[in-house]
Order: C-alpha cells, then structure tokens, then sequence
C-alpha cells in the first residue's frame, strides 16, 4: 500500500519527487486495504514480532528477516509496563486502495526517475510489465 500512495504523490506532484524506489511492489496484485500486521493485536516480545513479518501468512507484506529486524521498532511499540508490543498503527484505519486502472495511470505518469528493485518470479514481473 505504501508504494501505491508514494507513486500516486509523485504523479500527482512531480516537482517534489525526484526519485521514486518501489521495493517489492507488485501493483498487478495490489488488493490491501491496511496492513495485515494491525489484525495482529498485541505480541508477547520482540521475537514474536519478528516472527510474525517474516512469516508465509503475510504473504505480499511478508519481510525478510534482516527487514523485519530494521521496520520492527517502527511498525510496534513496546508498553513500557507490561512489556508486549502492539502495532503502532490505528487498528481502525483502512485506506480504500486505488483501483488496478488508478494505479497503472499513477505508473504510467511518472516523469521522475524510477527505481524498481523486485525479487519476483518471472510470471509476477510479466504481469507488472503488462499494466
């Protein structure tokens, strides 16, 4: 989702944005509404949250684990008395994402320079290049 608004904003605002990067952004399959780690409520420890963004059921928000280990202290927070950690985002939040047609207008309107950096399979960067 975050990919989607950073290149909607750089084609809505071009003179701001001099160079775009998009890490693993697939928009053929951009379908979140929020990120999935707000469903997560609250984890016991730090370990737990690294478990969790670096496991299969995240799917396309899965992480890394040297990723997990750096967005860690900024996606949770950790209480100060009882010491489980809970996502920092507002479990009410939901951002409607923009349809398959907005985002391939926003891509295709880019006029800054793009860098795209994917660990995709072939089948995945096909149907990226198809939008």
């Amino acid at each position: 989702l975050g990919a989607a608004v950073a290149a909607d904003f750089a084609a809505r605002f071009p003179r701001l944005v001099g160079l775009l990067a998009l890490v693993d952004y697939d928009p053929s399959a951009s379908s979140q509404a929020y990120c999935k780690v707000q469903g997560a409520g609250q984890v016991p420890n730090h370990r737990a949250c690294l478990q969790l963004l670096t496991s299969p059921l995240m799917r396309e928000q899965r992480r890394t684990p040297a990723a997990a280990e750096k967005a860690a202290g900024v996606i949770f927070r950790q209480d100060a008395l009882l010491g489980h950690w809970t996502p920092r985002m507002d479990p009410n939040f939901h951002m409607p994402v923009p349809s398959r047609a907005a985002l391939g207008r926003s891509l295709a309107s880019l006029r800054c320079k793009v860098l795209y950096l994917h660990a995709f399979e072939e089948s995945t960067v096909a149907a990226v290049e198809a939008m």
